[in-house]
């Protein structure tokens, strides 16, 4: 056992040696300028950068290596130690198996002045145990300013698929490149780190130089900006809430719980071999509402940084516009903006709704039709619109009162200010990526009389009736007809539908009633009040008036018939007696007249003087036709036969009659001049006046031997009427004595049969004689003693009568007597006896005047 620790610790001993001998070795192979000059005149080791660079490498001892038994070209045999202690530590450090002792560092040199050095790892000379001394190993560096090599490639490198060990430069050499930026860090771009990030720059070495001995330093061959296509933005949660990406420009997230958590990635949308080339690019996030002209305005930003590689989260706490924006300013295709909105909330319905109808009584609507300005924050009202009215809500906001016609801006809501308006109010709604509408309709009620039915009995096609429904929501309740009422609740409720005269049936309420004749109610229920529906039923029959009677010349009014007796009641025909004539046509000629009948305001009248006939006017109604009918009649003025009797004979009082009929009253007596107005008065009053008695049924005038007209004056219907007759009374008559000569009479003494026309001769007497007319006319010869009957006289047959001869004469009313005295004498003085003949043809003459005048 002894033996073989012996062997081992040899063999220890041995490589150890082995080794020591291999690092010198290879030491002074990788830094052969040591041993041909003197260390002051080696360091510091200079040169110059020709390139505009940005990295730069150099050949460095490696750090905490101990190289023995080192020979120099002044110092032999020492020992030489490196640290760790760098004044400007490199950005990476290259170390490569081909040496242990040296390694290439990788220095930034962007924010280096002119003049530069650099310091490798310190170096510790050691001579003795009690002598050592500090080698600097220090580069000193110079920029070239004239003549400046520009290695930066021209473009961009798409590195999308870009593989590492893929030539940069089609050069005869193997290329190392490493990758570096502000974010990523500095890394060898290789298939151990093959990831490339924006912003990332490559710069390209020449591989071999880090293998030959004899290079200390290098600059790269190029420098590559690297660029890659535009990514999408990646929006995610951990909550697996959907995202509707339907609308590509506008994501929506509906939700109603917050607060949600959102992961946002930039992520390329194809094949790449850099997929997280946009991983440590900001994204910004912007917060938007709409302004005042219904533009989608800003109101708040933020970055979003990734809190770690690619990892940026962000808490939305409330119904959201949000955008999300990378601004990728040098991609493939030059300067992209990328932006992804997105709407977070609840309820998106931006599709066209029509709302349920405002239906209301006249006056009873609490509130203007109106449009809110939002339905939330992703909505804003752009237009309303009502009937052919409409506004843009920006013109609103412009005004001073905020009003414009008949829309006014009220807080948040647009408001349609006229009252009572019925119509399609549409409020238009623009969304960050559309508009939509809402639309209602308003409509107003008021109670409403409808068309009036007229009918001919028992010709009504139709019963009245309610439908339940009125135009969109009003509700049918309660049904009337006059006094009778029924709830619409009360005939549901029945079995048959029936109850008292009301039925529904179906859609409808119907009053069942024979031939109605009066008002049909129907009561609605609306959104909002009530409101009523009121039809009037009227049968019609063919109609007597009663008959009009009127004093002749007195009808003020024609018979006439009207053209606007009623609602529905239309004249067709107007007829009297066989005349006829059709309304319509009678409008339609140009004096509106045809022979009798005349159009005079609303009414045809009938144009005849003193009508006497049937008036029937022919009406056309909503269900059939009737007539009505009038007669007229005229009342005359009636002369009685005149009243003509003997003084002191007449056996009656004047009278009038109380009433001639049913139509007739006694107004007025009249004699002569004299007028008793006895109308209205009782018999009491009657009884108190001269001349006047009464009877039940008469009024007695009692005056004695009239004379004269009497009237009886009657009221009629229309005007006044006249009864009258003439009194005349006859008195007893004495002719004037007829003296003549003896034979000189000339005619016989005789009676008239008639003296005119209501005398009529019934007896005569003379001297001893006396007979009748009827004796006479009955005798042999018409003569009875000196009297005969001879054509129209009776005459006394003596040639000489002297004496009276007595004439009886019934009259109308009585007798009278007519006497004549015939004398005869003799006359010596033919003169006396001419004037005595003068004398009594005077007398003769003047008796013929008088009896002329009685007749």
């Amino acid at each position: 056992m002894e033996k073989l620790l012996k062997v081992l610790w040899i063999l220890v001993v041995y490589l150890i040696h082995i080794s020591s001998c291999d690092l010198k070795s290879d030491f002074l192979k990788q830094f052969k300028y040591l041993e041909n000059g003197d260390l002051d005149d080696l360091f510091p080791r200079r040169h110059t950068i020709n390139t505009n660079s940005e990295l730069i490498g150099l050949k460095c001892p490696r750090a905490n290596i101990t190289i023995p038994n080192v020979d120099l070209k002044d110092y032999k045999q020492i020992v030489l130690k490196t640290r760790d202690y760098f004044s400007y530590p490199p950005i990476m450090i290259y170390k490569y198996k081909e040496s242990n002792t040296a390694e290439w560092q990788i220095f930034d040199i962007r924010d280096k002045d002119t003049f530069f050095y650099i310091h490798c790892p310190l170096s510790e000379m050691i001579f003795s145990e009690l002598r050592k001394s500090t080698l600097n190993w220090i580069y000193n560096f110079q920029r070239t300013t004239e003549h400046k090599i520009n290695i930066v490639k021209e473009g961009y490198l798409n590195v999308a698929h870009h593989t590492p060990g893929q030539k940069i430069y089609n050069k005869g050499f193997e290329e190392k490149t490493i990758a570096f930026g502000k974010n990523s860090g500095y890394r060898v771009f290789d298939f151990k780190t093959p990831n490339l990030y924006k912003g990332d720059k490559l710069a390209t070495f020449n591989d071999s130089n880090f293998y030959n001995e004899d290079i200390e330093f290098q600059e790269p061959i190029g420098i590559a900006k690297i660029n890659h296509p535009p990514p999408y933005i990646s929006i995610d949660n951990n909550l697996h809430i959907r995202i509707n990406d339907n609308n590509k420009e506008w994501w929506i997230v509906e939700t109603e719980f917050f607060p949600i958590t959102f992961d946002i990635e930039l992520l390329y949308n194809g094949n790449t071999s850099q997929l997280g080339f946009f991983d440590y690019e900001n994204v910004n996030v912007s917060y938007w509402k709409y302004s005042k002209g219904n533009k989608l305005e800003e109101i708040k930003n933020e970055i979003l940084t990734p809190s770690s590689i690619y990892n940026r989260n962000i808490i939305i706490s409330e119904s959201v516009i949000v955008k999300f924006q990378y601004n990728c300013d040098d991609c493939v295709d030059g300067g992209v903006n990328v932006v992804q909105n997105m709407l977070i909330g609840e309820n998106f319905d931006f599709e066209d709704e029509v709302l349920p109808f405002i239906e209301y009584y006249q006056d009873k609507l609490h509130f203007n039709a109106n449009c809110s300005m939002s339905h939330d924050i992703f909505t804003q009202l752009k237009t309303v619109s009502f009937k052919n009215e409409e506004i843009e809500v920006e013109a609103l906001y412009e005004a001073s009162d905020k009003s414009k016609g008949n829309f006014k801006l009220d807080n948040d809501v647009v408001i349609f200010t006229n009252k009572n308006s019925s119509g399609i109010l549409i409020c238009t709604y623009i969304y960050p990526f559309g508009e939509f509408q809402t639309s209602q309709m308003y409509n107003s009620f008021k109670d409403e009389e409808m068309p009036y039915i007229t009918y001919y009995r028992d010709k009504l096609l139709t019963k009245p009736k309610c439908p339940t429904n009125k135009g969109n929501t009003a509700i049918l309740t309660t049904v009337l007809f006059d006094n009778e009422r029924i709830e619409i609740d009360d005939l549901k409720d029945t079995s048959s539908g029936t109850k008292g005269n009301f039925k529904l049936n179906g859609t409808l309420v119907t009053f069942t009633g024979t031939n109605p004749n009066g008002k049909l109610s129907c009561i609605y229920k609306l959104t909002y009040g009530n409101f009523t529906t009121n039809k009037l039923y009227r049968y019609f029959s063919n109609t007597n008036h009663p008959i009009i009677r009127y004093g002749f010349d007195q009808l003020l009014i024609r018979p006439n018939c009207s053209m606007e007796s009623e609602e529905n009641v239309n004249l067709k025909t107007i007829l009297f007696n066989d005349e006829s004539v059709d309304v319509e046509y009678l409008k339609n000629t140009f004096y509106k007249s045809k022979g009798n009948f005349k159009i005079k305001g609303g009414s045809i009248y009938f144009t005849g003087d003193n009508p006497k006939g049937k008036c029937t006017c022919v009406y056309k109604l909503s269900y059939g036709e009737f007539k009505t009918f009038q007669e007229y009649h005229f009342i005359e003025d009636t002369t009685l036969p005149d009243v003509i009797y003997a003084r002191d004979q007449l056996n009656f009082h004047l009278n009038c009659s109380r009433e001639e009929n049913l139509y007739t009253k006694l107004k007025t007596i009249v004699l002569d001049d004299k007028r008793i107005e006895v109308e209205g008065l009782d018999d009491v009053a009657l009884s108190q006046m001269s001349n006047i008695k009464t009877t039940k049924k008469r009024l007695l005038f009692t005056v004695k031997n009239p004379e004269g007209k009497f009237s009886c004056v009657y009221k009629v219907p229309i005007g006044e009427i006249e009864k009258s007759q003439n009194y005349k009374s006859i008195s007893n008559e004495t002719h004037p004595v007829v003296e003549y000569t003896f034979n000189g009479l000339g005619y016989k003494a005789n009676c008239s049969m008639h003296l005119n026309n209501f005398t009529h001769l019934r007896g005569i007497r003379f001297k001893d004689d006396k007979t009748t007319v009827v004796s006479l006319q009955h005798s042999r010869a018409g003569a009875l003693g000196r009297l005969k009957l001879e054509k129209d006289f009776v005459i006394n047959t003596e040639k000489n009568p002297n004496g009276i001869l007595f004439c009886l004469y019934d009259v109308p009313i009585g007798e009278v007597l007519v006497t004549k005295k015939f004398l005869t004498f003799e006359i010596n003085d033919k003169e006396y006896s001419s004037n005595k003949m003068r004398y009594a043809a005077s007398m003769i003459l003047g008796y013929i005047i008088v009896i002329s005048m009685i007749i």
